[in-house]
């Protein structure tokens, strides 16, 4: 597992790729989510899953596969500033991993008045 912590612009578009090296077949389920209690799995800040937000990028190796994850202005405009809990959840046939987790920052947004896009 990889602790990486990320950070974003309240409002921006927000993306990041992931190799899986030794992966031969498409993932079945992604979730990148994103919350403030990470106590309380009822309540997600937001979440992307494949085919909303995750994307399968094509690469020529045979034994890797990248996607694509992408977080829309619309999902971070009207949050309040500040430090939020975060992880990547794959599933390949019946085995679930976590590659990433951390924490998610955003930021104030100078440009652009607060819930404005």
């Amino acid at each position: 597992m990889n602790y990486t912590n990320l950070y974003m612009t309240r409002g921006d578009t927000f993306g990041f790729d992931i190799l899986i090296e030794g992966l031969s077949s498409d993932l079945d389920e992604a979730y990148f989510s994103v919350r403030t209690d990470i106590n309380d799995p009822a309540v997600y800040t937001f979440q992307k899953s494949l085919g909303d937000g995750i994307e399968k990028v094509d690469i020529s190796e045979a034994s890797n596969r990248q996607y694509h994850i992408e977080v829309a202005p619309e999902d971070t405009d009207n949050v309040e500033l500040g430090n939020y809990y975060y992880d990547l959840q794959i599933t390949v046939g019946t085995e679930v991993f976590t590659p990433l987790k951390g924490t998610f920052q955003i930021s104030y947004d100078v440009t652009r008045p607060s819930g404005s896009v």
